[in-house]
């Protein structure tokens, strides 16, 4: 090394040792009080972790879905950052605020099941790199479906988000998971999304964009967060693994957007969903004047700039949560043994033969709301409360639950759409830029995780087959032929 600075990390290094360095004085000096020392230090390792899944994503020479990068991301949002800002958690009766002990046995854990996943995820890659690769290979080649094919199934991915986001499974509910599985609205956008930015001898109206816009926009009208921001992110994601430069000035929107609506949303969903709206233009037009309405409510508090952080900072908050969970099982709450665990495996299932089958918030979270004190039984009609797959494990199997489920997260994570050198095709990076949105709080249960993935790797195969043979029989001049190269620049 030429210069004395360089001879411990190289220079394009520096930007990340001096984050952490930053980070370390934060959570030393500026956590709140409840947060002992060995707290503040096992956060520090939390963004320790995130910062060194940013170098590795960044450094890759081929760009692909960031989902280690999002597990990072999400492990330091929820468990690490909380400590600027929450001392509490609000239950039905009071607010819960953990003993130390129950808190930093939480930390500890919550350190260790990181390195458990990633660890697991690296071994896995591995020894296991070829099983995902093998999967995806029976999928046809992506490149030769053809973008009027993409076109109309987009348009029933579309019918289909509006469907599940306004009645649920009150329509076709005999036959809506398996109408879900095949025609994925996620799935539909990213293909759409590959035609618009990996295909450049299609000119026109940018039909990915304008999916994402009205996706969002029927999120608005849900009053659901998630459904408002996954589009555009999937929007961003979409164009940076094609090459597009990632724009600050929209993340720091899409950012600012997601805290100004989050307070507001709350208001919203208040008056919404305790009202029947007319289909049609007037329903949206009525949807559209609640929102004006609760955006004045809130703009007239006096308190409204501390309720915006607060209520942001609680639904970032995974640590008090999970705290709770810790200082409450065995005693007095006792151990599931993995009960949902079953429930996930058959939840492919489709009711026309499951008569009886569970609702999804069922599986896990329900229970959860009622036994941890953030909702009644009969609240759960109408809300749930959200909890991830480390509060589950612990749930089930006390601190070594935690620790399991990480580990099989990471590992079928890796083998299915990570591979040993990464995503092995055009197919893979698309199938899992799609499971990512699907799963976009990438923490979730992994019960809910379970439940998910067959039907969506099976849905997902299934919907390619035919694409493909729409697109060979029906639209054989429309085949793409030279599609722009992964991560290029141009």
């Amino acid at each position: 090394m030429s210069t004395s600075s360089s001879r411990f990390f190289p220079k394009k290094d520096w930007p990340y040792v001096v984050v952490g360095a930053m980070g370390l004085l934060a959570h030393l000096y500026w956590a709140l009080p409840l947060y002992a020392l060995q707290d503040r230090v096992m956060a520090w390792v939390l963004l320790c972790l995130l910062l060194a899944s940013a170098r590795q994503y960044v450094s890759k020479s081929r760009r692909e879905p960031p989902i280690w990068l999002m597990i990072a991301l999400q492990y330091y949002v929820m468990f690490a950052l909380p400590q600027f800002f929450q001392e509490y958690i609000q239950l039905l009766w009071d607010r819960f605020t953990p003993s130390s002990n129950a808190l930093s046995r939480a930390y500890f854990l919550v350190v260790l099941s990181e390195i458990t996943l990633f660890s697991s995820a690296h071994l896995s890659r591995r020894f296991l790199g070829g099983v995902g690769a093998r999967l995806w290979a029976l999928a046809p080649d992506v490149r030769n479906i053809s973008s009027r094919a993409i076109k109309i199934y987009s348009l029933l991915g579309l019918g289909v988000w509006n469907i599940v986001t306004f009645h649920g499974e009150r329509v076709l509910p005999a036959l809506m998971t398996p109408l879900r599985a095949v025609i994925d609205p996620f799935l539909a956008l990213i293909l759409l999304l590959y035609c618009q930015f990996a295909r450049p001898r299609e000119k026109g109206i940018p039909w990915g964009t304008a999916m994402a816009a009205a996706m969002a926009f029927v999120g608005l009208l849900q009053g659901v967060m998630e459904n408002i921001v996954v589009p555009f992110f999937l929007l961003a994601l979409m164009a940076w693994i094609y090459g597009k430069k990632a724009k600050i000035s929209t993340v720091a929107l899409v950012i600012l957007v997601f805290i100004v609506l989050n307070p507001i949303k709350g208001i919203y969903r208040g008056i919404a969903w305790n009202k029947t709206f007319p289909s049609g233009v007037s329903g949206i037009v009525e949807r559209l004047e609640v929102w004006a309405d609760a955006s004045a409510q809130f703009l007239q508090d006096p308190f409204a700039g501390s309720q915006m952080i607060e209520s942001t900072a609680g639904r970032l908050d995974g640590i008090l949560p999970y705290s709770e969970v810790v200082q409450m099982v065995p005693t007095p709450i006792p151990y599931r043994t993995g009960e949902s665990l079953l429930t996930a495996m058959v939840y492919f299932v489709p009711r026309i033969i499951w008569e009886d089958k569970p609702g999804s918030s069922d599986i896990i979270y329900n229970q959860y709301a009622v036994e941890f004190g953030f909702l009644t039984q009969e609240g759960t009609e109408t809300s749930t409360a959200g909890t991830n797959f480390l509060a589950e494990g612990y749930w089930d199997w006390g601190p070594l639950g935690s620790i399991a489920y990480a580990s099989a997260m990471g590992a079928i994570l890796a083998v299915l759409f990570s591979g040993k050198y990464g995503a092995t095709s055009e197919g893979q990076v698309l199938i899992a830029a799609a499971f990512l949105a699907k799963v976009f709080q990438i923490l979730i249960p992994f019960s809910v995780f379970l439940a998910l993935l067959f039907s969506f790797c099976v849905g997902s195969l299934i919907a390619l087959w035919g694409l493909s043979l729409v697109s060979r029989y029906s639209f054989p001049d429309n085949f793409i032929r030279e599609p722009k190269t992964l991560g290029s620049s141009d």
